[in-house]
């Protein structure tokens, strides 16, 4: 579902767009949810990467996504 949102705003409104980003981290959130580390990991790294050309490095989402991040490299290191 929330890939399927995410993939609509970005047709609609570009895959810059705040609110596409929004939806590419939750569709993200949703992976790692669901246990999909990896395809969550790559969603949020290419989300952070959007958020600090868009909004900056140290906009509190650009900073909520890199935590994310680290998290998931961390998990999928304990993974291991």
């Amino acid at each position: 579902m929330f890939e399927e949102c995410w993939k609509e705003q970005k047709d609609k409104l570009g895959e810059n767009d705040v609110e596409t980003l929004k939806s590419l981290y939750l569709t993200g959130l949703a992976y790692h949810r669901c246990g999909k580390l990896e395809v969550a990991l790559s969603l949020c790294q290419d989300c952070h990467e959007k958020r600090q050309h868009v909004l900056g490095e140290n906009h509190p989402d650009t900073v909520k996504v890199a935590g994310f991040v680290q998290q998931l490299l961390m998990e999928l290191e304990n993974a291991k």
